[in-house]
């Protein structure tokens, strides 16, 4: 009788354990995708500042200095927001 107890224990104690390191491996999966996502955000940013330069040359008009800044602004914001919900799940 306590030998079936202590069996039945250890297999609700090692079936809360899989359990458990599931979960753990999900909740890892999940933060390694934010952070994916946030560095493909920000080599995104880079690679259009880079474009931008490298299309304009040395002397960019006004015109397009103001719409370059306003689309590094916005992606910038997605960054940040990518960023604050990364660590809010932290």
């Amino acid at each position: 009788m306590i030998d079936q107890a202590q069996a039945q224990a250890e297999q609700k104690f090692e079936e809360r354990l899989k359990a458990l390191e599931a979960d753990r491996e999900e909740q890892i999966k999940v933060v390694e995708d934010r952070l994916t996502k946030k560095f493909d955000d920000e080599v995104l940013a880079s690679e259009v500042q880079r474009a931008f330069e490298e299309s304009r040359g040395a002397n960019p008009t006004t015109k397009d200095t103001t719409l370059m800044r306003g689309i590094i602004m916005m992606v910038d914001a997605v960054v940040a927001a990518n960023h604050g919900s990364l660590a809010q799940s932290l």
